[in-house]
């Protein structure tokens, strides 16, 4: 599941000048590189689908959260059908 995102995320040409120009000052050259370069990857890589889960839960729950109380304020206003008089 997280191969495609993390796919989109290495060729997007954004993330490549992102973790050129940001990523090398949190690397310490003394030591490995390549671990170093891992780890910060796939932080940052949490960091997105976290962020990406919570939008959409929150936007789903938002939704229907605001879809329940316009259908109650519509419903509200709405002349009931059980007050009005029966027509002949």
């Amino acid at each position: 599941m997280a191969t495609l995102p993390s796919l989109s995320l290495i060729v997007e040409p954004k993330s490549i000048l992102f973790f050129t120009a940001f990523m090398p000052q949190f690397v310490n050259p003394a030591t490995p590189v390549l671990p170093q370069l891992a780890i910060l990857f796939s932080t940052f890589l949490g960091v997105g689908i976290v962020s990406d889960l919570g939008h959409t839960l929150l936007s789903t729950t938002g939704a229907r959260w605001m879809s329940g109380r316009l259908r109650r304020c519509r419903d509200a206003t709405r002349p009931d059908s059980a007050s009005r008089p029966a027509q002949s």
